[in-house]
Formats: structure tokens, C-alpha cells, sequence
């Protein structure tokens, strides 16, 4: 609210500073964006919002004049603090913003590549994990794994990894790479669902359904992955996993504990 008083009233001035208009539209830009992504507000960006806020500052009303200083003083005084900011934020932000940008890029790629065979009309035909198994997502991985080169904690990188190992039925790696994010104190339901799944191709389906607790459709999630991805794969072990956890989860899924109980006689003992 200030920041738009501020705005308005700059509207009346002849000499407000090319920085404040840049702080002002660095603010929109980051309220836009936190309309669909809050990042900015829990993660170690957040002083960027300072800057922001700060160089937006100098879009507020004209101060009363001061007594003027050496004009030597006034003409490096702002390249100096700039220099001071710019330097600080490196120290502080490269190698999270280095690797916000390649996981950024990598999912560019990622989607480039898979909204260009995805028919939302018909979403099984073919589903995205099919064209996650035919595509080729080289260059969007490696971009993935740049990006956790700098920060091996990247949630983006981790998380859509493994999601694709899980649709290639690389299981170990789509494990390890979630427990990286697990480790790293990230609880978010995305990061819960997709270790969820791991932990059930790992056969851990009861580490999996206490993950998943109190996710709402966590349990139906899982017993369309065990016909989806196992059962229609000729995996009946990992189909039974999946199902255990959708019971665990859902014990009401009648279609599940069918399932369940058609794929147990053709595991062996």
C-alpha cells in the first residue's frame, strides 16, 4: 500500500530517479508472481524484496531541500552503494540464483518437450509418463543436474529428476533424489507425494502411507499407480506396494483391495 501511495504521488514529480520505477516494477513483477509461486517469501531471496522495496523508496514524494552536500560525495555516493548491493548479493545469491536458473531452464525445456505430445483431451492417450519413458529429456536433465551442481538442494531439480526416473522405472536414483529433498527439511505436499511414490517402488509402502497422512487424495493417487504404472507393466510386486499404501491411506477403496487381492496370486511366495 505504501509502495502505490508512493507510485501515485510520484506521478506529480519531474526528477523521479530510473531506479525507482525499477523498484516499483521489480515489486508488481513480484506480486504477480506471488500470485501462483510464492518463492520469494520463504526462501533465502526474500531480502531481494528489500532491495526492491528500497530503490521504490526513492519514487516517494520530494523531501523538503537539504543543504547541499560536495557535489564530489553526490555523484559516487549511489554508484558506491550500488556497487555495495550488487557485490553482497553475489556473495550471498550466486550459486542459489546460478541454480534457480538452470532448474528455471530445465523446466522450460521439460515442458517444451512434453506439452508438445500432451493431448489434454485425451490425457491417458498418450499420458505423460509414457511420453516422459519415449522422449528424450537429455538436455532438460542435464540442465536438472547443473542446477543441483550448485545447489545439491534445488527442490525444483529433485523433484522433476525423479519424477521422471520413476516413469523410465529407474527407482533407486528417483529414491535418492527425493530423499536429498526430504533431508533438506522440505515438506511441501508435492515433495510428500512424489516420496511417496518412491518409497512404494522401493517397497517401503508403509513409510509411504505414513508420509502421505492427511493428504486427501493421496490414496486414490496411489491406486491408479498400480495399474498405471506397475500392473499394466507387468509389475505385479511394485502393484502390490502401491495398493497396500492406497489401503493404508483409503482402507473404504473396495476397487483397490480387488486389485490388491488379483495381484497377490500372481506374486510368488
Amino acid at each position: 500500500i505504501v509502495a502505490a501511495g508512493w507510485a501515485w504521488k510520484a506521478l506529480d514529480r519531474q526528477d523521479v530517479p530510473g531506479l525507482a520505477w525499477a523498484g516499483l516494477a521489480a515489486l508488481c513483477a513480484a506480486g504477480v508472481h506471488g500470485m501462483v509461486e510464492v518463492v520469494f517469501y520463504g526462501e533465502p531471496t526474500l531480502p531481494v524484496i528489500g532491495a526492491a522495496l528500497g530503490f521504490a523508496s526513492l519514487a516517494a514524494p520530494a523531501p523538503a531541500p537539504r543543504l547541499a552536500e560536495p557535489r564530489r560525495v553526490q555523484a559516487w555516493a549511489p554508484f558506491l552503494a550500488g556497487a555495495a548491493l550488487l557485490a553482497g548479493g553475489l556473495l550471498v545469491f550466486y550459486r542459489p540464483l546460478a541454480a534457480a536458473w538452470y532448474a528455471n531452464l530445465g523446466a522450460l525445456e521439460q515442458s517444451r518437450i512434453e506439452l508438445g505430445q500432451f493431448d489434454p483431451a485425451n490425457f491417458d492417450h498418450p499420458s505423460l509418463e509414457q511420453i516422459r519413458r519415449q522422449s528424450d529429456l537429455g538436455q532438460a536433465q542435464a540442465l536438472f543436474e547443473g542446477a543441483l551442481g550448485f545447489q545439491p538442494g534445488n527442490l525444483t531439480a529433485l523433484q522433476r529428476l525423479s519424477l521422471i526416473a520413476l516413469a523410465r522405472a529407474e527407482y533407486a536414483p528417483a529414491l535418492a533424489w527425493m530423499e536429498t529433498a526430504w533431508n533438506a527439511s522440505h515438506r511441501d505436499l508435492t515433495t510428500r507425494l512424489i516420496y511417496g511414490d518412491a518409497l512404494v517402488a522401493a517397497g517401503q509402502p508403509d513409510r509411504a502411507a505414513d508420509i502421505l497422512q492427511g493428504a486427501s487424495w493421496a490414496g486414490g493417487r496411489l491406486a491408479g499407480q498400480g495399474w498405471a504404472r506397475y500392473w499394466e507393466r507387468g509389475d505385479a510386486p511394485r502393484a502390490v506396494f502401491a495398493w497396500e499404501a492406497a489401503l493404508m491411506l483409503d482402507p473404504g477403496n473396495t476397487d483397490a483391495a480387488a486389485w490388491l487381492a488379483a495381484a497377490k496370486a500372481h506374486v510368488k511366495p
